[in-house]
């Protein structure tokens, strides 16, 4: 105790050492509000020193305990060779789904999005697609063109919309037009939307309003993914620099936090 208060020395002024004291007294709530704004961060670090075992495949280290792999594709993997990609196997386990960027904003359409939905799924991999949500563009215009360039493939799996740019928008502005495209992808495809996210973006825009829905969390080079507040999170994208058949740049790896008989259920949602 005594070389904590180091810095209030006998031979000080008793004016100077009131000074010293008023500012620690008035930094310690600072501090004590800054640990409780990223208490889930502080508590995820010190938890996650433990490490979790864990095995080399697929060219990173594999989280152990999680069966059900599958990556998420767009144009920056160029031409995929869907067989090879589908057929791709490390330490007896194979892939089993992948997700595929179909549209960005209210006009922009992945050039890929075409040969790889067909291809895909044409693949043993249950398959569906994404669309990268843009908070300058209206909820209706980008729900109507992603609809518009998906409906005819008809995926396995349900549609997944990618948050993780809030492009400035109001967090009540941003909340508001994710719910109201939420709802539209739903009506239009009968679909329950999985969100894709980070978990600061979750924590600044989404811990609120969204406990109904199902997310997909993207949290790379850890042992666990930190799941914040009461996000119910089934996939983890752990890794962007995987290495499969098929596919000849880095890709993204992700986990189903589950057995493969859960996983199995988003084909049904």
């Amino acid at each position: 105790m005594g070389s904590f208060f180091s810095f209030l020395q006998d031979d000080m002024p008793r004016k100077k050492k009131r000074t010293r004291l008023w500012t620690l007294l008035l930094l310690l709530p600072v501090a004590g509000a800054v640990a409780w704004y990223f208490r889930g961060e502080l508590l995820y670090f010190y938890y996650n020193l433990k490490p979790a075992r864990t095995y080399k495949s697929f060219g990173v280290y594999v989280p152990e305990g999680y069966t059900t792999l599958g990556v998420d594709v767009s144009r920056y993997q160029g031409a995929i060779n869907w067989t090879a990609l589908s057929e791709t196997q490390h330490n007896h386990l194979r892939l089993s789904f992948a997700y595929i960027k179909a549209t960005e904003g209210d006009n922009l359409k992945d050039p890929f999005f075409e040969v790889n939905a067909t291809a895909g799924k044409k693949s043993r991999l249950f398959a569906g697609a994404y669309h990268f949500y843009r908070f300058t563009d209206t909820p209706e215009a980008q729900i109507s063109f992603f609809v518009k360039n998906i409906a005819r493939h008809e995926f396995t799996l349900p549609p997944v919309l990618d948050v993780e740019d809030d492009d400035g928008i109001p967090p009540a502005v941003l909340r508001r037009d994710l719910k109201t495209a939420l709802l539209l992808l739903q009506q239009k495809t009968g679909r329950k939307p999985i969100i894709y996210t980070s978990p600061s973006f979750y924590r600044k825009f989404l811990d609120q309003g969204f406990d109904d829905y199902t997310f997909w969390l993207a949290h790379y080079y850890v042992n666990r993914p930190l799941i914040p507040g009461s996000m119910n999170a089934r996939i983890w994208q752990f890794t962007d620099k995987a290495t499969v058949d098929g596919i000849s740049t880095p890709v993204d790896l992700n986990v189903y936090l589950g057995n493969y008989e859960e996983f199995t259920s988003l084909v049904h949602m």
